[in-house]
């Protein structure tokens, strides 16, 4: 019961401080709106610019397998342009497109063999080049086999497995936004005990027999109260910006609800070593953000796999919850996964979640609960 009240008077003091609980909210919001904004246009269409110098019956079949190439959905895949090479390079240096394509003399007559294949040109650092070279390259395998009557030899046929779930590269990035947004109660949480400690409420809590259990039990519930509101909050603001879920959000709470232990964990950890509430504002984003980025909530991340549980490679990254998180809300919202399919994931989650609240909790009383502190 005091762990109860505890967190009831924790929720009542962050409602108060409305600047905070703003701040909360709307920090994650705004990384939603910007990767809504960024990456909420569909899948990707890729412009191509084409130097046909072959002027072919072969070359214009590809050209127009090119310009007709389609995703399930209508959007096309390519969009064709003629130019000539300098053409064609100058616009990919540009950011105008993302392939240049030289159609060479003899394409048509040789097919595409050695000497007369064409040349594909590209910026190999932008992203989206190896996908548009990958899709150029199934429309060139199937334009040459159509005009020789038959699959040509090591022509690879392929699938866009997004047609079965996300339909953007927007829809791939919510689940990591969501991930950050728990995330966040790790400065929150710090925050909540640095300003208790400063205020000599913990020491007065003290004398009223409260024991450390209470305490980290009132924080915890109080937290988790704010990752379930948090939570369908998110969802709500990726809908709004064209979010294409294919599963249900009451799915997804209780993944929110186990990622928030490790939260609480990691705060009573930044508590333990900061002396101000600024401090542990600073710390909490320093912890928070590595561990979320190394989660892959905005970029992959090698695996580094070297073991191997319930048929998932685990690497060095799996020690974090946000990981496993992940990976259940990515099978949960993107992919419409049941709640089954990511039993390990939560589990994952909740065991590595309890480890965290475990140590950090045991760290705090040592540091800040002792009589003599």
């Amino acid at each position: 019961m005091k762990a109860l009240s505890l967190a009831t008077r924790i929720l009542r003091e962050q409602v108060r401080d409305r600047r905070t609980l703003g701040l909360t909210v709307a920090l994650p919001a705004g990384f939603m709106l910007v990767f809504g904004l960024a990456f909420g246009g569909g899948l990707p269409t890729y412009d191509v610019v084409v130097d046909d110098q072959d002027r072919g019956a072969l070359a214009a079949a590809f050209v127009e397998r090119l310009s007709d190439a389609s995703y399930e959905s209508g959007q096309r895949v390519f969009e064709v342009r003629p130019g000539s090479r300098d053409e064609a390079e100058a616009a990919v240096r540009s950011d105008r497109a993302v392939l240049a394509l030289l159609l060479p003399p003899g394409f048509s007559e040789a097919g595409a063999a050695a000497g007369t294949e064409p040349v594909a040109g590209g910026d190999p650092s932008d992203p989206r080049f190896p996908a548009a070279y990958w899709a150029m390259r199934e429309e060139l395998d199937a334009a040459v086999a159509e005009a020789a009557g038959a699959r040509t030899p090591g022509a690879v046929s392929s699938w866009l497995i997004a047609d079965a779930g996300g339909t953007s590269e927007f829809d791939w990035s919510v689940p990591g936004v969501i991930v950050f947004a728990i995330m966040l109660l790790v400065a929150g949480t710090a925050m909540i005990i640095v300003n208790e400690h400063q205020a000599g409420t913990l020491q007065r809590l003290q004398l009223t027999s409260m024991t450390g259990n209470d305490l980290f039990g009132g924080v915890a519930l109080s937290q988790m109260v704010l990752a379930c509101i948090q939570v369908p909050v998110m969802f709500g603001v990726a809908v709004a910006l064209g979010y294409d879920a294919a599963g249900s959000i009451i799915a997804a709470i209780p993944v929110g609800l186990a990622l928030s232990l490790s939260a609480v964990g990691l705060g009573l950890l930044v508590a333990c070593v900061a002396r101000n509430p600024t401090e542990a504002a600073n710390l909490g984003a320093g912890v928070l953000l590595p561990v979320t980025f190394l989660s892959g909530a905005f970029f992959p991340v090698p695996d580094l796999a070297f073991l191997s549980v319930a048929g998932r490679d685990l690497g060095p990254w799996h020690i974090f919850p946000a990981r496993h998180a992940l990976a259940a809300l990515r099978q949960q919202l993107t992919f419409g996964a049941p709640m089954g399919s990511v039993v390990f994931e939560l589990v994952a989650t909740v065991v590595l979640g309890l480890g965290m609240l475990w140590i950090g909790a045991a760290v705090f009383q040592r540091t800040r609960m002792r009589p003599e502190q």
